[in-house]
Parts: structure tokens; sequence; C-alpha cells
């Protein structure tokens, strides 16, 4: 079981948002059930900082990541938790296919820039998203995990 906090921010370096810069932090708490109730297992520190570039009109998005993670892990009976340091630099890159059409203009083109925010909202659950890249956190899965799981609900 575990217990976590999270703060992300994302800051648009220009009006058209094609450059943002990104962060993300956590602290959580693992524990394990035991006999006499939960014990913990492990104390995690992580943090993210990272500039990314989307184009707009266009479904691609690149990213370039620093992330440092401090685990401090603890004995729970004759069980020991590792603790472990790591820092990693993450290039990530993103691409979204899909068949709703509201993404093309009625030509087949993209849309202007001034429709992709309101599209990229709008995408539901017909069109297949493929994800290219190295997924940074557990934080992040999880947030994909829930968005799938809302697009699904809509659909069923």
């Amino acid at each position: 079981m575990s217990d976590a906090i999270t703060l992300r921010s994302l800051l648009p370096l220009d009006r058209a948002e094609r450059f943002r810069l990104v962060a993300f932090g956590t602290a959580q708490r693992g524990s394990v059930i035991t006999g006499g109730g939960l014990e913990p297992a492990i104390d995690l520190l992580a943090a993210d900082v990272g500039f990314l570039f989307q184009p707009v009109g266009v479904p691609l998005m690149a990213s370039f990541d620093y992330n440092l993670e401090d685990q401090t892990g603890h004995t729970v009976g004759t069980t020991i938790f590792p603790s472990l340091h790591r820092q990693m630099v993450m290039v990530t890159l993103t691409a979204t296919w899909g068949t709703y059409t509201p993404w093309r203009a009625p030509s087949g083109a993209w849309m202007q820039p001034s429709r992709v925010r309101e599209l990229t909202r709008a995408l539901e659950g017909q069109e297949t998203v493929f994800r290219l890249g190295i997924m940074q956190v557990a934080g992040k899965v999880s947030s994909i995990v829930d968005a799938f799981k809302k697009r699904n609900e809509k659909s069923a």
C-alpha cells in the first residue's frame, strides 16, 4: 500500500504553447501489511524537470527530461527493502494517430492552430493512440492508465 503527494507544473514559453517547461515532484511512502498493521517499507522522493516541444497542428511531441529519485528502504521483519539513488536523462518522442475526423480539415489537411487545443481536448474513444518512448515515472504511467479508463467509461 502506498500514499503519495504529487506536484506537477507546466509553463508555456511561447504564445502558441509549442515550447514548455515541465516539472514534477512526488513524495511517496510504501507500506506492507503485517500482523501489527502497516509497516513502512520504502520512502521515495522523486523530481523531474523537462523541456517539451510540440509543433502546432501536428500530433507529435518531443521532450528532454532530467529525473532524480531517492529511495530509502526499511526493514520489515526479515525483509530488507533496498535504498536507491538514481539520476536519469531521458529523450522522449510521442506521436498520436487517430480516426477521430475533427483532427483533419475537410480537405484532409491538418487543422489550423486555433482549433488544435480545442480538438486535443475532444479526443474520444474512436482513435487509437500509440505512444513511443520511455515513461518517466510511475505517476505518469498512472495518469495514462486513468485517462484510458475514463475514455473507456465514456465509450461503454
